[in-house]
């Protein structure tokens, strides 16, 4: 797995490659809350180029929520590939965490 980060503004953009599994999910928790910034407003994770993701991982996108959350931070995922996204939805992710087809529509409505 592989983590590049970006800011636009006060939103802090992040994108994954590769797998998430459990063997990244306890480091990828740990880097994302290394990187996050006293002013960054939003946080958005993109997963256009995630091509696996496990039961281990989507638990770390939800303790990833639950400390955003408290920081008082909107958070948003974008991009998600069709298998990916489905797990997302049948876990009821989908109700928690905001899910936008692209990066373009999250941004716009993560900066409105």
């Amino acid at each position: 797995m592989k983590i590049a980060t970006d800011r636009q503004g006060d939103v802090l953009q992040i994108e994954v490659t590769g797998r998430l599994d459990p063997n990244d999910a306890v480091g990828f928790v740990e880097t994302l809350q290394a990187t996050f910034g006293v002013d960054d407003r939003a946080v958005l994770i993109d997963f256009e180029k995630l091509d696996y993701i496990s039961s281990a991982g989507v638990r770390s996108i939800m303790m990833t929520a639950k400390n955003l959350k408290k920081q008082e931070k909107e958070f948003a995922l974008c991009a998600l590939p069709g298998t990916i996204y489905r797990v997302f939805i049948l876990s009821g992710m989908d109700k928690i965490i905001a899910i936008y087809p692209s990066k373009a529509e999250a941004l716009a409505s993560l900066e409105a």
